[in-house]
């Protein structure tokens, strides 16, 4: 988050001529490519392959998914886009890591018997309120750079940027990688909004707080 926020919010970039975000590989996008893809096929996708809990329909897909995208971001065309959509996007996850953190915490403490862990009670009403109030800022968060942003920056700068470029001759060596780019920006801003139905569903039903739903 912290090393595409930078580049992303760099003038640098946007000094740049449109088509060399596209045609000129950018390092950073690459290194950030390259750890998620790493930690993709290292950790999350064996994870939610072996731990049922884990095992939805809808985050394998999400997981190979990305391994393509973050693969075609390392090897075949590192854009500029990579540092925003590979990195600052990631901002929205932090909260939600902790409003894990804490729930986790939070159903540890309450399958105790009682009296088994001495001052539970006072460290169980805490862990919920961290649990809620993360929860809290993890749906706002969603909702800014998810819904807002995420579709934003595809519709008003990405697209408008790409699309000439995908039948220019400029491109020609690079036309099938930019184009799975633009199918794959298109598909996970659908994902997106519709994680953000979900969640909007929920709030609207249960209200703020408690643990996130699978």
């Amino acid at each position: 988050t912290a090393v595409g926020a930078a580049a992303w919010l760099s003038p640098a970039g946007w000094a740049l001529e449109p088509a060399a975000r596209f045609l000129a590989p950018d390092g950073t996008t690459r290194f950030l490519a390259a750890m998620l893809f790493g930690e993709l096929v290292l950790w999350d996708l064996p994870c939610a392959i072996w731990i049922k809990q884990l095992r939805r329909p809808d985050s394998l897909l999400h997981h190979f998914a990305m391994a393509a995208v973050a693969f075609n971001a390392m090897a075949l065309a590192p854009i500029y886009y990579g540092v925003f959509y590979l990195g600052l996007i990631e901002a929205s996850t932090l909260p939600l890591n902790a409003h894990e953190y804490f729930a986790h915490a939070a159903r540890t403490l309450e399958s105790l018997q009682p009296g088994a862990l001495p001052g539970a009670e006072r460290l169980l009403r805490r862990f919920r309120a961290l649990r809620d109030g993360f929860q809290a800022a993890a749906a706002a968060s969603f909702v800014a750079v998810r819904g807002v942003l995420f579709t934003a920056v595809s519709l008003r700068r990405f697209y408008p940027e790409v699309a000439p470029l995908l039948a220019s001759p400029a491109a020609a060596r690079l036309r099938g990688p930019l184009w799975a780019h633009a199918v794959s920006v298109g598909a996970f801003n659908a994902l997106q909004l519709y994680w953000l139905g979900l969640l909007v569903a929920y709030t609207v039903r249960n209200g703020v707080g408690g643990e996130r739903p699978d």
